[in-house]
């Protein structure tokens, strides 16, 4: 799918309240850092914190922190 088309259709989809994930995410989606860290826990011994699946949903908790904060500084200035 086109990236446009779909931007589009979560720009509509957010406003419609249908999702919470805007355009913006369309970059991570066609971007996304892969990569391999299997060495690097094995053969160096990092602790790794999260997995890939934390990770990512600690991404996302912190853009709708974000999000939510900038929504509270628009009503106060409203």
């Amino acid at each position: 799918m086109p990236a446009a088309v779909l931007k589009f259709a979560l720009r509509i989809g957010r406003a419609w309240g249908s999702t919470e994930h805007g355009p913006e995410r369309v970059a991570f989606l066609q971007y996304r850092p892969v990569l391999d860290n299997r060495r690097l826990r094995e053969e160096l011994g990092v602790p790794l914190r999260y997995t890939s699946r934390e990770a990512l949903e600690a991404y996302l908790l912190a853009r709708a922190e974000q999000a939510s904060v900038a929504a509270g500084r628009r009503s106060l200035e409203a």
